[in-house]
């Protein structure tokens, strides 16, 4: 298991990668978890522990990262270096929003590593950064378990910012968990991390399948039901079931649904069957989806799967 020194020093090394093309959430973190397309501040620091054996810590919301260190008693408002920083910024989401490392503390700032910051956006700016981050920002800190010292201060004080968001709340966790409704219940959301009235019916509806407790609010458990499910969908499992596939995906999945598009009638041109689920595909999918009945987003879930394979010639 690496130590602190280690791991930042992993982190260190990504300092200056981008997003590409710009604006689009597209980078090998993102396409690692796998969710491409959705903001990566907490892919990043899980694919930096991972790359250090430091195994547990995969997470994609940050309010459940958070929730992950203060349910392993992992969590202080002490910061040392290799802390896992958890921010709230003041602006309108009044919640956990964004999360990187902490590289070094002086006085009431702490030097971080952050992915998906930018000079000008605190929590989507699209770029690998060290950042100098007033501590008033902060709501807490994890302690991964590092080979060396770790131990954990007790906790001070109680968190000022809600972990769990819902009806009216905004911000790149919204725009995830509308992405992951939009795949696993096939429901017809815009996704605009605006948590309004048809968010808010999706997430009830998700709650309710899954055994949840149907407030609307998308706390720690509907947030591991999410991320269970979802990984379980995207999951390949070499051809027992067809994964998920969505905008930027890649590989035998998407060549094999691109030539069922092709055999139905669309067409793919200029790239035909390539494997890469790029805007022309998306184009034809939402066209496909369309013609039978199911709401137009560039989304190959299960139903669509179905008539797919059923009526391939």
């Amino acid at each position: 298991m690496a130590t602190v020194k280690q791991v930042l020093d992993i982190a260190r090394r990504e300092l200056g990668t981008e997003e590409t093309p710009p604006n689009s959430n597209v980078v090998k973190y993102s396409r690692w978890y796998p969710m491409v397309g959705s903001p990566w501040c907490a892919m990043f620091v899980s694919w930096v522990l991972d790359r250090g054996g430091i195994e547990g810590y995969k997470h994609a919301y940050t309010p459940a990262g958070a929730d992950l260190f203060k349910s392993q008693n992992r969590w202080t408002q002490t910061p040392r270096a290799g802390d896992v920083v958890y921010f709230d910024f003041p602006d309108s989401v009044q919640r956990i929003q964004h999360v990187g490392f902490v590289e070094g503390v002086a006085g009431d700032v702490i030097t971080t590593l952050e992915g998906n910051t930018s000079v000008t956006s605190n929590d989507n700016g699209g770029n690998v950064m060290r950042r100098n981050r007033p501590r008033g920002y902060v709501v807490g800190y994890g302690r991964p378990p590092y080979g060396d010292a770790s131990d954990v201060d007790p906790p001070k004080g109680e968190d000022r910012a809600k972990g769990w968001f819902g009806l009216d709340d905004s911000g790149g966790d919204v725009r995830t968990w509308q992405r992951q409704l939009n795949a696993v219940l096939e429901a017809d959301l815009e996704v605009d991390g605006e948590f309004g009235p048809k968010t808010l019916a999706a997430t009830k509806e998700f709650q309710r399948l899954h055994g949840l407790e149907v407030d609307g609010e998308v706390g720690s458990q509907s947030l591991r039901k999410m991320e269970e499910v979802f990984q379980d969908l995207k999951r390949d499992r070499g051809g027992d079931r067809p994964p998920i596939l969505e905008l930027h995906d890649s590989g035998l999945w998407v060549t094999k649904a691109q030539e069922c598009l092709i055999t139905h009638g669309f067409d793919l041109h200029p790239y035909g069957a390539d494997g890469d689920f790029g805007s022309v595909t998306a184009k034809a999918v939402k066209s496909f989806k369309k013609a039978i009945g199911l709401p137009v987003r560039a989304v190959i879930g299960p139903a669509v799967w179905r008539v797919l394979l059923k009526n391939k010639g």
